[in-house]
């Protein structure tokens, strides 16, 4: 799970079509990751997008989620002549999916994760972890 950090004050200090912008340029970047044919990015939400990559380990994920928050923090994102700083938050997990519920206890457990990487400063990707059930 990814959220665009602070995407409100963007939209506040330099309106909605700069907020609607940031997200097409969020959205064009997080593909840009995505290497295989069955890997997938979804907006979910407002500010959120849910990226599968089939087949990937935690450790793999992680790597991706890392690169692609770090690339978004240091892009130069200009709208209208406004220079946007853009963070990202991501919550990853991992499993094999073995039975129909179980896509949706994944997206529970990185919707954790992400709260978890937002409660702690924002701008980080965190892997769920059976703490995180404690916050």
């Amino acid at each position: 799970m990814v959220d665009i950090d602070k995407l409100e004050d963007i939209n506040d200090k330099f309106g909605h079509l700069t907020g609607d912008y940031t997200i097409k340029i969020i959205a064009q970047m997080l593909n840009e990751y995505l290497k295989r044919p069955t890997d997938l990015v979804s907006r979910f939400g407002g500010e959120e997008f849910a990226i599968i990559l089939p087949s990937t380990e935690a450790e793999g994920a992680l790597q991706v989620a890392e690169q692609i928050r770090q690339a978004i923090s240091e892009s130069k994102i200009v709208h209208n002549d406004n220079h946007i700083p853009l963070t990202i938050s991501i919550g990853v997990s991992a499993d094999i999916i073995d039975s129909d519920e179980h896509p949706m206890l994944l997206l529970e457990q990185a919707d954790k994760a992400l709260y978890q990487a937002k409660r702690s400063g924002r701008n980080k990707a965190c892997y769920y972890t059976q703490e995180a059930d404690q916050i």
